[in-house]
């Protein structure tokens, strides 16, 4: 009896996989690894960033990008998309609008089927200058146009594209909730933190996190004076914000401590022992790092924005400006929310959404 060979998948969006920052390459991480058993699954990556051609069952496939981040997947894309079109695949999974520009390409063969994950609508952070909008704002039109489905990750999307475009189908899926219990308690020595003895936020390193919000509440609060650390994880994006914020931190250099990206175990060890942890970014896509922090049950707070409000916490883990962040800073830190909410977000309910989807794409003409 011939044995069924599994749908061809194609994966675009990613910069590098496993342990690369960012939040699709967290994203993709966990999802293709369960889809492995369903699908035989290519994943585009950045030839700059890396050049493995295998990771755990699924092949990875290097391509030129640019050495300016920002337009960086536009090359990558391109090459990614062209590839897509000669190899026929059966899917074509695009992660991002960022990556979306090219799929006229892609719909030439129309036998593959394209599903656009809209993660965030990246051109209306404050990193992109006006050119880098239009593009991305177009990559969002085309995108949304050639993709058989959109799958969204957060209802506001939804309703957004449902208005904007009329004939898309919009499909609600959530993101996948990233947990370990490894930890790697190293970082916790190297850096000289205490149990319960900082304060820490999640993020790369670029304007739309607004860390400065919470390195001056900081500064301002009690805290140093208890000799409560300050803990900001994640790489460096952007050099002129970074060195403002060091510029920020340096009358209190001691106690404020950035350490870069930082492997996941080591990530697990500073959440889990963290005295609370706070995001206070003026946009977000979904807030991934809120949901990890809030797996290690300590407490969280968040600044009052739309991404944010979706999670529909209580009132007071929210904050909207530095001196409600500073208030809070100096009040005892609590565990407001209920973790049953987490359940929406495991790994293989979610991915299983996806495969239907997959699925049933797959089986129209």
């Amino acid at each position: 009896m011939a044995v069924m060979s599994k749908p061809k998948l194609f994966v675009i969006g990613a910069r590098a996989v496993p342990n690369f920052q960012g939040g699709i390459e967290k994203q993709v991480e966990v999802v293709y690894p369960l889809l492995c058993r369903e699908y035989d699954i290519d994943v585009a990556v950045m030839r700059k960033y890396q050049k493995n051609k295998k990771w755990k069952h699924c092949n990875v496939i290097p391509f030129p990008s640019f050495p300016s981040k920002k337009v960086e997947k536009v090359v990558y894309s391109f090459f990614a998309s062209l590839y897509a079109l000669f190899k026929k695949y059966d899917l074509v999974h695009v992660q991002g609008i960022g990556s979306a520009l090219f799929l006229p390409l892609i719909r030439l063969n129309r036998h593959t089927k394209i599903v656009l994950h809209y993660r965030s609508q990246d051109y209306i952070y404050p990193k992109w200058g006006k050119i880098g909008r239009r593009i991305l704002k177009l990559a969002e039109k085309i995108g949304v146009k050639y993709a058989d489905v959109v799958i969204v990750v957060a209802k506001r999307y939804k309703d957004y594209l449902q208005k904007e475009y009329k004939n898309a189908r919009i499909i609600y899926v959530p993101n996948v909730l990233i947990k370990s219990n490894q930890q790697d308690r190293s970082i916790l020595s190297k850096l000289k933190l205490k149990n319960k003895g900082y304060v820490l936020s999640v993020g790369r390193i670029t304007p739309e996190k607004r860390f400065e919000w919470l390195i001056s509440s900081y500064m301002q609060s009690e805290l140093p004076k208890k000799g409560i650390k300050l803990v900001i994880a994640g790489g460096e994006d952007q050099v002129a914000y970074f060195k403002k914020l060091k510029d920020m931190s340096k009358p209190l250099k001691d106690l404020i401590i950035f350490t870069g990206s930082v492997p996941r175990k080591q990530l697990n060890a500073l959440y889990s022992n963290a005295y609370m942890f706070v995001l206070p970014s003026s946009h977000e896509g979904t807030p991934n790092v809120v949901l990890e922090a809030m797996s290690f049950g300590i407490p969280v707070y968040v600044s009052d924005i739309p991404a944010h409000k979706e999670l529909s916490f209580p009132s007071n883990m929210y904050f909207k400006d530095e001196m409600e962040l500073t208030r809070i800073l100096n009040a005892p830190p609590v565990v407001l929310y209920n973790t049953k909410m987490l359940n929406l977000y495991k790994p293989e309910e979610v991915v299983e959404k996806i495969s239907e989807i997959f699925k049933k794409l797959l089986e129209e003409d």
